[in-house]
C-alpha cells in the first residue's frame, strides 16, 4: 500500500528556499543496528550478476547507515531482480523489442517480446524495493536514518565538554 500524500521535501531544499521547516524534523525512531557484515547470503552467490550488485550496494548502504541487519533479505531480492532484469534486457537487445505473431485467423501482428514484458515488471518491483532501501534521492528523504553514536570522551577531554557540567 502506498504512503499518503506527496513525499516530504528534503531538508537541504527547504533550507535553500528559506523555509522554517528546513530547520529540523523529528529525530529518527529506529535504533542503529548497522549490518554486521556485508557478506552476501548463500542463495545469491549462485548468480554472478546478483552477486556483483550485492558487492556494489551492500557496502554503500551499510556505511551510510541506511541498511540494517533486518534489511538483508530486501537487498538480496533487489539484487536477484537486478540480475534477472539484466538477463532479460540482453535478450531484448539481441533479438529486438517485438515479435511477429500469427493469430488463429491467420492475421499477422507484432507484440512485445515476453522478455521485455518481464523486464518491465521486474523494473517496477525494483523501484519499489529500491524505495525501501533509499536508492533514489527522493526515497532517502523519507528514510529515518539514525545518527551514529558518539563515543564518550575520556581523560582530560571530559572536563572540556560544552554545556552543563556533570554533577552541577
Amino acid at each position: 500500500m502506498a504512503k499518503r500524500g506527496p513525499k516530504p521535501t528534503p531538508k537541504k531544499v527547504l533550507r535553500a528556499r528559506g523555509s522554517w521547516r528546513g530547520k529540523g524534523r523529528a529525530k529518527p525512531s529506529r535504533p542503529a543496528s548497522r549490518l554486521a557484515s556485508v557478506e552476501p547470503p548463500k542463495d545469491i552467490a549462485r548468480w554472478k550478476e546478483a552477486l556483483a550488485e550485492w558487492k556494489r550496494l551492500a557496502p554503500l548502504l551499510s556505511e551510510s547507515g541506511v541498511m540494517a541487519e533486518v534489511d538483508r533479505d530486501i537487498l538480496a531480492r533487489y539484487c536477484e531482480m537486478a540480475a534477472l532484469y539484466r538477463r532479460a534486457m540482453k535478450v531484448v537487445s539481441k533479438r529486438g523489442e517485438s515479435v511477429k505473431v500469427k493469430s488463429k485467423k491467420g492475421n499477422a501482428y507484432e507484440r512485445d517480446r515476453p522478455e521485455l514484458v518481464r523486464a518491465m515488471k521486474l523494473s517496477e518491483h525494483m523501484v519499489k524495493l529500491g524505495a525501501r532501501l533509499g536508492l533514489s534521492p527522493g526515497d532517502r528523504s523519507t528514510l529515518k536514518v539514525p545518527e551514529p553514536a558518539r563515543p564518550e570522551a575520556g581523560g582530560k577531554a571530559r572536563f572540556f565538554k560544552r554545556g552543563k557540567r556533570e554533577g552541577a
